[in-house]
């Protein structure tokens, strides 16, 4: 009996294990995130970048900005571009704001299940429209993390740089603010790249947790960037030139 709870307890710790780690070191060892995929960046300063996913949507954008102006935060918004079509005063006030724009594609089907064609199709698409906002879009994040090896290349063809995240408190999953809350403030480390979310349900714990992670990041000292910022101080030559290459 008592071998047996042990075992349990192992898994369940075994489990928490895999749940609050970054899910950098799962997709490196089994070859879904090349070597050029981005998920933190190294830097000599307590600075950051928080990333916001899907949306923009008619009841959350709009307070997530608000929330960000109040905090004179500046982030990077992956936008569903089929979604931001409907909605281009929120992009405009994004862009407007200081916050930057990154590609999503039109909507949340993974790339992995892409054809290749359908993907560059939907890759040109994204661009064209965001690039209505003005001001350079450089980065790409793959809907669901996950895309082929030749989608990747089609990526970086494109003159895009492809970012996942380290922080990432699977707030598209758990319905929690204080998990995500726990999960950022254990996890989060200077050059970090926080991955929330925007959209139905989502945005709305977005807005409550932004609400207390940031004065929560302040008072440990954090700064706050986009992911170009963020990239633009990272310390390792080959980071940086890679960046300015793209």
């Amino acid at each position: 009996m008592g071998i047996a709870v042990g075992c349990l307890l192992l898994i369940a710790l075994l489990i928490v294990a895999v749940l609050c780690s970054p899910p950098e070191w799962l997709l490196r060892r089994t070859a879904l995130a090349p070597s050029h995929v981005r998920f933190r960046f190294p830097v000599s300063q307590r600075l950051l970048a928080v990333t916001i996913d899907d949306g923009p949507h008619a009841a959350t954008t709009s307070r997530i900005l608000d929330v960000l102006r109040e905090q004179q935060v500046a982030a990077t918004f992956f936008p569903w571009t089929a979604t931001a079509a409907a909605h281009p005063d929120l992009l405009r006030r994004m862009v407007t704001e200081g916050h930057e724009l990154g590609n999503h594609l039109d909507n949340d089907h993974v790339c992995w299940d892409l054809p290749l064609e359908e993907f560059s199709t939907a890759l040109r698409e994204s661009d064209r429209v965001l690039r209505n906002f003005g001001g350079p879009v450089r980065w790409f994040r793959p809907p669901g993390a996950l895309a082929t090896s030749a989608q990747y290349r089609e990526i970086v063809g494109w003159g895009y740089l492809p970012v996942l995240g380290n922080v990432y408190p699977y707030d598209a999953r758990l319905p929690s603010v204080n998990f995500a809350l726990a999960f950022v403030l254990w996890n989060v480390r200077p050059g970090a790249v926080i991955v929330l979310h925007d959209g139905p349900g989502r945005g709305d714990r977005t807005v409550r947790l932004l609400q207390r992670l940031l004065p929560a990041l302040k008072r440990r000292g954090y700064l706050f960037a986009t992911l170009t910022t963020l990239a633009g101080n990272a310390t390792k030559t080959e980071t940086a030139t890679e960046f300015e290459n793209a």
